[in-house]
């Protein structure tokens, strides 16, 4: 029966400021992430530290988050750089993820375990292909202000942010990679018949932000906003 009371005692280890907690997928293990620059895994059932802290950050971390197999650890920190963990060994899996220009705030696996959702205080939303360590497209910019949250949908099909320009954004990861790719080879929207074959069920948007409608599409069709 749940009871509301504190289980066992806290789990004290941090030399600082605790800034984020994610458990593992099988429950086992807890990583806490701290302004003292290191990651802690706690085993669950003893309340002990799994392992040595994991060091490699030279500022505050901000974010943390486990693989949907619970191989690997991400974690965001104020000195701009992603570090992926190896979680049996506790060792950096890879070299650091750098593509923002400022703090990392929030990190997310998609379900499939395939991409990395990291975004931070220069206002973008950067994808990572977890195999490769690459970025996954360009960077997703639409939010004015930094951005401290992101979750992907449980399909996989939307990532949601949440930023400090007071809005969450939707942004639609299903038709990504081929509709950039179309926009760079063809430079030019889908028409009509063509959205209609591709996206069936779906209103029509401009794919291609910057260009107009394509044949047959109404010409005020909005800018779709995908990630690329």
């Amino acid at each position: 029966v749940a009871t509301g009371q504190p289980q066992g005692a806290p789990l004290e280890g941090h030399a600082d400021w605790v800034r984020a907690v994610a458990f593992s997928p099988d429950g086992a293990l807890l990583a806490s992430a701290g302004v003292d620059t290191t990651v802690r895994l706690w085993d669950v059932a003893t309340g002990q530290p799994h392992g040595a802290p994991l060091a490699g950050h030279t500022d505050a971390v901000m974010a943390v988050a486990f693989s949907p197999d619970g191989t690997l650890l991400a974690s965001a920190s104020l000195d701009s750089t992603v570090q992926l963990w190896d979680t049996a060994s506790g060792r950096p899996d890879g070299s650091p993820l750098e593509g923002h220009s400022g703090a990392v705030n929030g990190v997310a696996f998609s379900p499939d375990g395939a991409l990395l959702a990291t975004v931070g205080d220069d206002s973008t939303v950067q994808l990572w292909d977890t195999a490769s360590r690459l970025p996954d497209g360009s960077a997703l910019e639409g939010h004015t202000g930094g951005v401290n949250g992101v979750a992907f949908a449980p399909d996989g099909a939307l990532l949601a942010t949440a930023g400090n320009d007071q809005r969450a954004q939707l942004w639609d990861l299903r038709f990504s990679s081929w509709m950039d790719a179309g926009c760079r080879v063809v430079n030019r929207n889908l028409s009509q018949a063509e959205w209609d074959q591709f996206a069936p069920g779906l209103p029509y948007e401009r794919t291609c932000p910057d260009l107009p409608s394509g044949e047959g599409a109404p010409a005020d069709a909005p800018a779709a906003v995908y990630a690329d």
